[in-house]
């Protein structure tokens, strides 16, 4: 079924990639390459977040260094200073171990010299580093065709390393090598994450760029009030408006921008 709703303002709030495909869909006569189009940079520079893996080991624990959360709640910026910053942004956190089963271990009737020789003993640990991103034009977000399973249409997206990105990255890993080694630990392997959900060969779940903010409508999609450049009534509230990517979650940057256009439209 089809409805038509008016009103005096639409904001689109689906994401980096679903407010990209709504302004990608809504092409007319009057808008050919869809609202906020008309400079070809609508869902274009799209980045996400690479995500270094770094297995460091030691042959043992006598601190009884643990990961008891597996989640990167705890994390340093003590390596992300404004010299560092010129080139990127890093945090660093434990991604997970070492962590011993000790819970299993005493229902298992291990004695407590067994369970202190396992926490003790040696150990692995993930490191790992958060990166900010450089936008580049190669990769871009764009309409397949069909359908989902929602009916919605279908995605496309092309994701190029941008060269400096992957500069970064290189140099970055020989921190994350130098920080293990002062720790006393040893370098075991490296990896970019492909996780489950990625098929971009970063992590997909901080994505941005696609409708970034500019000034002229030559260089962006929204101006600096996230009002789609030439509209007079539509806005894009979302990560797809970043110009650039951050190397934390964007979740407090779009809070802020989201408040700060309610200001706007009543005038505090």
């Amino acid at each position: 079924k089809t409805r038509l709703l008016e009103g005096d303002r639409v904001v689109v709030c689906g994401g980096a990639i679903e407010s990209t495909k709504l302004l990608l869909s809504s092409h007319s006569e009057y808008w050919p390459k869809g609202l906020g189009g008309s400079s070809d940079h609508l869902g274009q520079h799209l980045t996400a977040h690479p995500l270094l893996k770094l297995m460091i080991g030691i042959k043992s624990n006598p601190e009884r260094l643990a990961q008891e959360i597996h989640f990167p709640t705890r994390c340093s910026r003590a390596l992300d200073t404004p010299r560092q910053q010129r080139d990127g942004k890093m945090i660093i956190f434990p991604f997970g171990g070492p962590s011993v089963p000790i819970a299993e271990m005493i229902g298992q009737g291990k004695t407590r010299d067994e369970v202190e020789a396992a926490v003790t003993g040696p150990a692995q640990m993930l490191l790992a580093g958060l990166l900010e991103m450089h936008e580049g034009i190669g990769s871009r977000l764009e309409l397949a065709t069909g359908r989902n399973q929602l009916g919605l249409p279908r995605t496309k997206i092309h994701f190029e390393w941008e060269k400096q990105s992957l500069q970064y990255a290189a140099a970055q890993r020989i921190t994350l090598e130098n920080l293990a080694r002062a720790m006393g630990w040893e370098p075991l392997s490296f990896a970019i994450d492909q996780s489950s959900n990625s098929r971009v060969g970063v992590r997909a779940d901080h994505v941005t760029g696609t409708c970034r903010m500019s000034q002229e409508p030559s260089a962006g999609v929204v101006d600096s009030t996230l009002r789609v450049h030439d509209t007079e009534n539509v806005w894009v509230c979302s990560n797809a408006v970043f110009p650039s990517s951050g190397a934390a979650n964007p979740t407090v940057t779009l809070a802020a921008l989201s408040a700060r256009l309610v200001d706007l439209w009543t005038g505090f």
